[in-house]
């Protein structure tokens, strides 16, 4: 496979990026995909990010989520259960997982799909997870109103005639 960010100097020459610039690519990358990455060093709780003040609610300051502990008071209480349970885990090495995860703001509920990897430390305490959070409130409104659009009548509300159906076999 063809490296993209090879380039090709005026004297016709091969060059690579720098890894500067490799990581420039990366973050703008990350920036137009509406998307934030994260290291999270669970030893300190302190997490590093980048893109998170575009995406994420509350005052865009700087240090505004540098600890896992404000991400986790963002959290409604069921995702902060989820988050806080593989957190509470044992990290076997190169743990993926991927979480639906809700934030309160002041204009309502959002969602994020959370993918990450836990990476326990040199003695399998502590360690660290890094991941992309990005937001997924739009999908998942449109996602919702296709299921209600699906079991219900768009003109009464009330059940159509297959979830009626299947909601009486249900209970009899």
């Amino acid at each position: 496979m063809k490296n993209p960010l090879r380039q090709i100097n005026p004297l016709g020459k091969l060059t690579l990026p720098t890894i500067a610039e490799e990581i420039a690519t990366l973050k703008t990358a990350v920036i137009a995909a509406s998307a934030a990455v994260f290291e999270w060093t669970l030893a300190d709780d302190s997490i590093i990010w980048e893109g998170a003040l575009d995406i994420l609610p509350g005052p865009s300051i700087p240090g505004y989520l540098d600890s896992g502990r404000a991400l986790l008071e963002l959290l409604s209480p069921q995702s902060r259960n989820k988050l806080t349970g593989i957190l509470e885990g044992e990290a076997t090495g190169g743990d993926s997982f991927k979480l639906e995860i809700e934030m309160a703001s002041a204009l309502g509920s959002l969602w994020y799909n959370l993918s990450a990897m836990r990476i326990p430390g040199s003695n399998g305490v502590g360690g660290h997870i890094t991941g992309l959070l990005s937001e997924i409130t739009e999908q998942r409104g449109q996602m919702q109103r296709l299921e209600y659009l699906a079991a219900r009548d768009e003109l009464t509300g009330l059940l159509n005639r297959n979830s009626l159906r299947a909601e009486f076999e249900r209970n009899h």
